[in-house]
């Protein structure tokens, strides 16, 4: 059991669940203090560049206000927990300084795990179901999910149901939560009406007021 649950961290922890990436990272943790053992500890540099500001577009070089030049927009060294479980090596951080420590850094820019992302949902669906079920529903459950190809039952069947429920509620009325009408969803709409819904996002009109 153990050896199956390393290799299927091993394969999840390549591309974290985006929606649920900070739920996934407390599993992570759960595990590794449970089944895994602290071996080494690493220092990891990352520079983040500097894209300007949101009304520049990108960074002005010298002109730059957010920078001031120098490209980088910010620069921190993270203190890295290298842990051994099973057969497989992972990596917990534990703190983050902005000041260049005396020792050099071991680990250089972000690592990068490469693999597909569609087997790292699928083995995160299945490191879920054996250990944290609330997870496992979130992440089976989720919107916007497509068929897949390859052997990944899972994701396959997300999908089947995710359309299935996207035909029932298409014929099935239901009633809007905010001004209790039956209506149609046809969309994803937070069970609310398309009135309702597009009102949400239409600004509140004012009087004129004299000047």
């Amino acid at each position: 059991m153990k050896r199956l649950v390393a290799w299927l961290l091993h394969i999840a922890n390549r591309h974290p669940p985006y929606l649920h990436r900070t739920e996934f990272y407390e599993l992570k943790d759960r595990i590794l203090k449970r089944h895994g053992s602290i071996v080494a500890y690493d220092t990891q540099h990352i520079v983040n560049e500097c894209w300007g500001y949101y009304d520049a577009g990108s960074c002005q070089g010298a002109a730059c206000r957010k920078c001031g030049g120098s490209g980088v927009f910010q620069e921190k060294w993270v203190a890295l927990e290298r842990w051994h479980f099973g057969r497989y090596t992972f990596h917990r951080p534990w703190t983050v300084v902005y000041v260049k420590p005396a020792l050099a850094a071991s680990i250089e820019g972000r690592i990068q795990h490469g693999g597909d992302a569609r087997d790292s949902m699928e083995a995160a669906m299945w490191l879920a179901l054996l250990v944290d079920r609330p997870l496992f529903r979130a992440l089976f459950f989720r919107h916007g999910r497509s068929l897949t190809p390859g052997p990944r039952p899972l994701l396959v069947l997300s999908a089947w149901i995710y359309e299935l429920r996207s035909a029932v509620r298409a014929v099935c009325p239901r009633r809007c939560e905010q001004c209790l009408d039956m209506f149609l969803q046809k969309e994803l709409t937070g069970g609310l009406c398309s009135v309702c819904f597009a009102s949400r996002f239409t600004p509140p009109e004012f009087e004129d007021i004299p000047f």
